[in-house]
């Protein structure tokens, strides 16, 4: 049995057992370039990944339409009728689905530090809180490109008040941040 505590996509699991095969470089791997029966390819994928992926395990299949999944590790085809289904591994297919993999979660990443970011600028900006503490006795010598600054961003308050949307954008320090952490 395999019991895993989070959500995790079980082609992965799939992906690294194909892995294994391909990096032993024995007759097994060879296999996996060629086509060759649908039963036959997958005979040594463990029961709880063909269970993960909603496979039967005695790996008996009608049609293309069945494969569910592993078509985007495996290239699949019936090209010797609906009754004997031929499949190879694809590592194109694999890379293009890992690089879909990567982009939804770069996606879902940004999507929640700007949310993040967001709430804190709205949070922010119902306590009144500016860049820094002031002190009514404190007086600054006027600098006039300082001055100039101040306007501006209450300018920019000004508008994104007007709008309901506050606008909130990464750093590309953030960004790669994101992109190291979606790799994870």
């Amino acid at each position: 049995e395999l019991y895993v505590t989070t959500r995790v996509d079980p082609l992965f699991f799939a992906l690294s057992h194909f892995y294994r095969i391909v990096k032993k470089g024995d007759d097994q791997s060879d296999k996996l370039d060629k086509w060759q029966p649908w039963d036959q390819a997958l005979t040594d994928l463990p029961l709880p990944i063909l269970r993960a992926l909603g496979l039967d395990p005695a790996l008996n299949i009608n049609g293309i339409k069945e494969v569910g999944q592993l078509a985007h590790l495996l290239d699949v085809s019936d090209m010797c009728g609906d009754d004997l289904l031929l499949c190879k591994f694809s590592e194109e297919s694999a890379l293009k689905w890992l690089v879909a993999k990567f982009n939804q979660a770069l996606g879902a990443l940004r999507t929640r530090q700007l949310q993040r970011k967001r709430r804190e600028l709205e949070r922010r900006k119902e306590m009144g809180v500016s860049g820094g503490a002031k002190s009514s006795s404190f007086n600054m010598a006027e600098d006039t490109d300082t001055k100039k600054q101040e306007e501006e961003k209450d300018e920019d308050m000004d508008r994104s008040k007007q709008g309901s949307e506050i606008v909130v954008t990464l750093s590309n320090a953030e960004e790669d941040f994101l992109r190291a952490g979606s790799l994870q």
